[in-house]
């Protein structure tokens, strides 16, 4: 089958597949759902064309390897304004010059490569995997800037969500739930996000002597987040154990740094900024617990990614699909993420060896049994053949 995907992907992480004359560029390397599904569907023997933004060069440039040919369209523009909106017409551009050479258009996320994707429900079967929700998200960021940002996806989102011809993937039961309550008449499935079967670790050993708890994000300053109330219980968790450690990955300002040691919620607290995907696996192998305070998630891969290593996760009970992802508490350890004394009970849980050790132990034959890259790729698979044999 040769399949069309629009949205974020890392080029770097398909490189077996071209030449070794090809520098290909380190882009997206926060998609990794996105990174590690076209990579399963090349493993499992199929064609893939890519449609990706690259923010960094100026000119577009097609890359063609084994199986794959991948279209970096700069999202560079002169004019500033609604730029990421004008983008999907350059995305529609390049889907145009494959569209008579693929079988299926999957397009990643509801803005500018969905929206560049409606144009060809009347001519291949199309399909939209809803990785976030936008409303929710739109309710609860602050500032002007960041309002218009989220009005104009807004904007994409609703056009997106309106096409009734496309066919929507949700990452979890959270998200179906959202589609079909918003927009009961749009066909919907539920196929989650995948791990790459690669990282998990079959037995690991060594753990660290003291407690070093680990949180990773795009931006540590996202309101969604919820930093501050995570540092504000880690300091609260210093007072009983104060050899424990807290590393936090992801973007931040100097001013969010600053205010975070004014406040002196910093104390015993590392913070590594962006890290590459590799890095942030060898940062969780010396971890004994990952904690993920945001206060929702249509799913949340770095849960996945924390069980591969077998390391043990905290998530909130009412942070949208987590409770799903972590089992109802069977995989991890849930609590109300906005109050800092029940995030510290919850620190203190992960001191029992005995819970530690089974609810590790059972996450790998969670993870193979659901979330495996081959059999999330394959479903997908047979969710397309589907839609070609009615279309």
């Amino acid at each position: 089958m040769k399949i069309a995907i629009a949205g974020p992907f890392n080029p770097k992480c398909a490189e077996k597949y071209f030449s070794k004359d090809y520098n290909l560029p380190n882009i997206n390397i926060t998609a990794s759902s996105v990174n590690i599904y076209v990579c399963a569907l090349l493993e499992l023997g199929h064609e893939v064309i890519v449609f990706t933004s690259d923010p960094y060069h100026k000119k577009t440039v097609v890359y063609i390897g084994d199986r794959i040919k991948i279209y970096c369209i700069s999202s560079k523009f002169r004019v500033r304004g609604f730029g990421r909106y004008r983008m999907h017409k350059r995305i529609q551009n390049y889907i145009q010059k494959e569209i008579q050479n693929i079988d299926i258009l999957h397009a990643e996320w509801t803005y500018e490569y969905a929206l560049a994707s409606l144009k060809y429900v009347e001519q291949k079967p199309v399909f939209c995997s809803v990785r976030d929700w936008c409303p929710y998200i739109l309710s609860i960021v602050k500032g002007i800037k960041n309002k218009c940002y989220w009005y104009m996806n807004f904007y994409m989102f609703k056009k997106v969500m309106l096409e009734q011809k496309v066919c929507f993937i949700a990452n979890s039961n959270y998200t179906k739930n959202n589609i079909s309550e918003d927009y009961p008449d749009n066909h919907v499935v539920m196929i989650p996000n995948p791990v790459q079967s690669e990282f998990i670790l079959k037995k690991r050993e060594i753990y660290p002597k003291n407690p070093v708890f680990i949180s990773i994000s795009n931006s540590l300053e996202n309101i969604r987040k919820n930093y501050k109330v995570l540092l504000m219980a880690f300091q609260d968790y210093l007072k009983e154990n104060e050899t424990a450690r807290l590393i936090l990955i992801g973007s931040y300002g100097e001013d969010w740094k600053i205010n975070m040691q004014q406040n002196g919620l910093l104390k015993n607290v590392e913070l590594k900024g962006s890290l590459a995907h590799d890095e942030v696996f060898q940062i969780l192998d010396c971890a004994s617990c990952l904690i993920h305070p945001s206060l929702e998630e249509t799913f949340g891969n770095i849960f996945l990614e924390a069980m591969c290593r077998k390391v043990i996760c905290i998530g909130g009970e009412a942070s949208g699909a987590v409770p799903q992802i972590l089992g109802e508490g069977k995989y991890g350890i849930l609590c109300d993420i906005t109050n800092p004394s029940s995030i510290v009970e919850a620190m203190r849980q992960t001191e029992n060896k005995t819970l530690v050790s089974k609810i590790v132990s059972d996450c790998t034959e969670y993870l193979e049994m659901k979330y495996l890259d081959s059999k999330v790729a394959e479903t997908h698979i047979q969710l397309f053949k589907k839609f070609q044999k009615e279309g």
